[in-house]
């Protein structure tokens, strides 16, 4: 249909600029997102060409939707291809887009290949925790974000079994009384650079995980510790001891005294460390299951092992 517009004034003749600023302020925008942005650059038409100084390149618009950076079409030297990369190479990092929507100077693309950009990190001052069950978790979760070379930060984020719950860099996590596991994990988002496209990281999870408490020791009788409460079991034989891998398993047996644990396996082995021979049930050790109060007054169960008596101290050992 030849000419699309009419111009609002005519200018009879050519002229001359002697400044140093575009002759419209539609001309040039600081980044790419500006052109996706209607506050940022509110006159636009269908082939329009901008020059997005952070790209150093130029763009030129389709007439569709603007706020999609697809329908920004960068002009001449420029390398876009937004399929996620199958394996990291120099900057371009495996499982994120090779270049970002608008695209990549040769400029750009050799400085990400040979000189990639330094990641931004992200840790968080929690780790995976067993705690006794029944009782109260209080700690302060601390956020610590490295921006490097990335953009600056965007928001803070801590999620409990995936929901979040604070957006603060430090969060006070309670939990009272604790009776199943549950997870934290801290997230960051940040803003975009001239190296980094904005983006997300997270932490590893990190799990608080309920144990049953357990005990081994020794006393003088072999009197059951069935029906009782936590605190009533600590006052014959001390502190808690949650078993885990080999840890806490070998008990000193004074002559003369019984040796006890106090255990969630029902069918655990109880051997001689002298020996290293499993003791015969009814022979050397008796043992039957008992009910407790955890701290909250929750019932739990456990196998109480009783070893016999000797005339000397020996060691055992529970698996």
């Amino acid at each position: 249909m030849g000419q699309k517009y009419t111009g609002t004034f005519d200018i009879p003749g050519g002229f001359s600029n002697k400044g140093s600023s575009p002759i419209s302020d539609n001309m040039v925008v600081e980044k790419f997102n500006d052109l996706l942005n209607n506050e940022e650059l509110p006159f636009i038409y269908q082939g329009i060409i901008v020059y997005a100084e952070q790209e150093d390149a130029h763009y030129t618009w389709n007439g569709e939707d603007r706020a999609d950076a697809a329908n920004w079409k960068s002009i001449g030297g420029i390398f876009v291809n937004t399929n996620n990369v199958t394996q990291t190479v120099g900057g371009f990092i495996a499982g994120e887009p090779a270049t970002p929507p608008q695209g990549l100077s040769p400029q750009q693309f050799g400085n990400k290949l040979l000189f990639p950009a330094n990641q931004p990190a992200i840790s968080f001052d929690i780790s995976n925790q067993l705690i006794e069950k029944g009782t109260s978790f209080s700690e302060t979760v601390n956020i610590s974000f490295s921006q490097n070379d990335a953009g600056a930060l965007d928001s803070y984020s801590l999620e409990k079994n995936g929901t979040e719950i604070s957006v603060n860099q430090s969060t006070l996590v309670q939990e009272n009384p604790v009776l199943q596991n549950f997870s934290l994990r801290a997230r960051v988002d940040y803003e975009a650079s001239g190296q980094l496209s904005a983006g997300t990281i997270s932490t590893n999870t990190a799990t608080i995980s309920p144990k049953i408490p357990q005990w081994k020791g020794s006393k003088n009788n072999n009197t059951t510790f069935n029906n009782l409460t936590r605190d009533q079991i600590v006052s014959q034989l001390g502190a808690p001891d949650i078993l885990s891998n080999d840890d806490n398993r070998i008990i000193d047996v004074p002559a003369g005294e019984y040796g006890v644990f106090l255990s969630v396996n029902s069918n655990a082995k109880i051997i001689s460390d002298e020996t290293g021979l499993p003791l015969a049930e009814g022979g050397g050790y008796t043992k039957s299951s008992i009910n407790f109060d955890l701290k909250d007054g929750t019932s739990a169960t456990l196998t109480q092992y009783f070893i016999n008596t000797a005339q000397g101290n020996f060691k055992y050992y529970i698996e």
